[in-house]
């Protein structure tokens, strides 16, 4: 597929959006209305069909330590005739021993016959490390922490020109 010029929107601002906001988002992930017994059992029907998947996470980096957290993958199936890849949301959750914090909420949804995608990122971050300066030769007693912290959201918009 060719893409012509993609679109990206980057946005950040401190704390716009609080713990009970991106919490009551992940909980629409979580505790959405259940697909209906013909969109599960007939996925080449005009519903399609939807499957949410909780996952744990758990990750570890020399500057975060252990990360844990929890993960939601939502699918939604086009039908059949329009073609087109799933859409997916995608809502995390993580902590890590070393005080930091990510909350993110990510989708992409796919037109008709894959002609077009559309993808969109909120996040909120607390996430301290540490920061030396500038160059190899920075002595350890620079160090000082930098907490970035806010909001980050991002849309990012492709279509395809021609065909294959």
């Amino acid at each position: 597929m060719i893409h012509c010029n993609s679109l990206v929107i980057r946005y950040r601002t401190p704390r716009y959006l609080t713990w009970s906001t991106m919490l009551g988002a992940v909980s629409i992930v979580v505790l959405g209305a259940p697909a209906s017994a013909a969109a599960q059992t007939a996925p080449d029907s005009a519903v399609g069909r939807r499957r949410i998947q909780p996952l744990p996470t758990l990750g570890s980096a020399p500057e975060s330590g252990l990360q844990f957290g929890a993960t939601v993958l939502a699918v939604v199936d086009r039908p059949a005739m329009d073609h087109a890849r799933p859409a997916s949301l995608i809502a995390t959750a993580i902590r890590s021993t070393k005080g930091q914090t990510r909350v993110s909420l990510e989708g992409e949804h796919w037109t008709r016959q894959n002609g077009r995608r559309l993808n969109a990122l909120l996040a909120w971050q607390k996430f301290p490390l540490p920061f030396y300066g500038i160059g190899d030769s920075t002595p350890a007693g620079d160090k000082e922490i930098f907490t970035p912290k806010g909001v980050e959201a991002i849309a990012g918009v492709q279509q395809r020109v021609r065909g294959h």
